[in-house]
């Protein structure tokens, strides 16, 4: 069955270093991370914006009806995207809690590292 709900994005990690003394003190850390872009409306025109879109995006799934016998069976097939893609450092703030230990983990929802069209944004 196909739902009208959208499919999530992949996540992405990334491994921050922080001090002893910002674990048991805590502390607000800015951090950049990179994160691909899909640039809307750069697939028809050339504007001074979409020059920097120089990618193609991550291929699409489509969905494709297919005659075996008597049967129609849907079937997923991987196209390639026709969207234009950038990659782009994006500045989050850490909040190092008060007491943190070794290998916590921060989750921030719908801000993955790998946008894809037609996709929420994996965590």
């Amino acid at each position: 069955f196909m739902s009208n709900k959208a499919e999530k994005g992949q996540s992405s990690t990334t491994e921050v270093k922080v001090t002893l003394e910002h674990m048991y003190n805590g502390q607000q850390i800015q951090v950049s991370v990179p994160r691909v872009l899909v640039c809307r409306g750069c697939r028809e025109r050339q504007t001074e914006r979409c020059r920097r879109c120089t990618t193609r995006c991550e291929n699409e799934l489509e969905h494709r009806q297919v005659r075996m016998g008597n049967m129609i069976m849907q079937q997923q097939v991987q196209v390639p995207s026709k969207e234009k893609c950038r990659t782009e450092q994006h500045p989050v703030t850490l909040t190092v809690e008060r007491g943190s230990s070794n290998g916590d983990t921060l989750i921030f929802q719908h801000r993955g590292g790998l946008l894809t069209p037609k996709k929420v944004p994996g965590d």
